[in-house]
């Protein structure tokens, strides 16, 4: 699965202690930084939904001062399950879920798959982002995300590299974002999405930027409630590096945004929950 021009030092990641003896049938990935009243409402909301199933939540946690990684910490996320499950990873399912949405009640969601399958509960059917479900030794085979900073494309990547080695994906359960929002819990953050509007240096890295061109990871684990765990991302290296013009570009343009933005919101008179189409829509942040 890895190019003989790449150096990998993905084996020489420490395998975690192990904080239980179950080994859970589906793992929850959540990618995570600056989110803690979603975090607060998320770990509250899917315990119960879940109920006593056999599951495990991490969020992974991206530490440090550079731009969000969305795909290389969804990727240190399937790393963490291989090396903290050796034995059983390839077939626990692992649900990639956003932190900002939440199924709206008990049995909406399976949150399972089967081999040779993802099941795509939430999202767009264009890209692979929101809820969907995929076994281990399937994510393994796509190689998994493209390691691209900012935001970007590296959903659309993984359903690319899913059909391509013939993984179907299925939508028996599917909520398309844009028409089903009286059925999700949507928690709402601010425009402060950092975007990459020019990402085509990255891209040319498509076919060899995946789980295996990632190096020196490190993390540190904590237990934040029963079945939920925060895996705090310290480092990790991809071969983009943040000192890229086209990730340069896309901090300033979005600076920009954002202050234009947060000063839109200092004219509104309220910041309660309200609803939008008939969904259920949670408002957080400063304004």
């Amino acid at each position: 699965m890895t190019d003989n021009n790449i150096s990998m030092d993905i084996s020489e990641i420490q395998a975690p202690e192990k904080t239980d003896t179950v080994v859970p049938s589906k793992v929850f990935i959540v990618p995570y930084r600056d989110r803690e009243p979603h975090k607060v409402v998320f770990t509250q909301i899917m315990p119960y939904i879940l109920g006593d199933s056999n599951y495990r939540i991490l969020f992974i946690h991206q530490q440090d001062n550079r731009p969000f990684n969305r795909g290389g910490i969804k990727n240190i996320g399937f790393h963490y399950v291989k090396k903290t499950w050796p034995e059983h990873w390839k077939n626990i399912t692992l649900i990639f879920h956003d932190i900002d949405f939440l199924a709206f009640k008990k049995d909406q969601f399976s949150f399972d798959t089967k081999h040779g399958e993802i099941n795509h509960f939430y999202g767009y059917q264009h890209t692979l982002g929101g809820i969907f479900a995929i076994k281990g030794g399937d994510f393994e085979k796509t190689s998994g995300f493209p390691n691209i900073w900012t935001w970007g494309l590296e959903d659309n990547v993984l359903k690319e590299r899913a059909i391509a080695i013939g993984i179907k994906i299925v939508y028996p359960q599917f909520l398309h974002a844009q028409h089903n929002t009286k059925n999700i819990i949507a928690l709402w953050h601010g425009w402060d999405r950092l975007i990459n509007p020019d990402i085509g240096i990255q891209k040319i890295h498509y076919n060899i930027d995946s789980l295996w061109t990632m190096k020196n990871i490190e993390w540190h684990e904590e237990k934040i409630q029963d079945k939920v765990w925060m895996i705090n991302v310290t480092n990790f290296e991809v071969p983009i590096t943040t000192n890229n013009q086209a990730v340069k570009n896309a901090t300033v343009q979005n600076s920009r945004i954002n202050r234009i933005f947060k000063s839109w919101r200092s004219v509104r008179t309220n910041n309660i929950p309200r609803r939008r189409g008939g969904g259920l829509l949670l408002k957080w942040g400063k304004k």
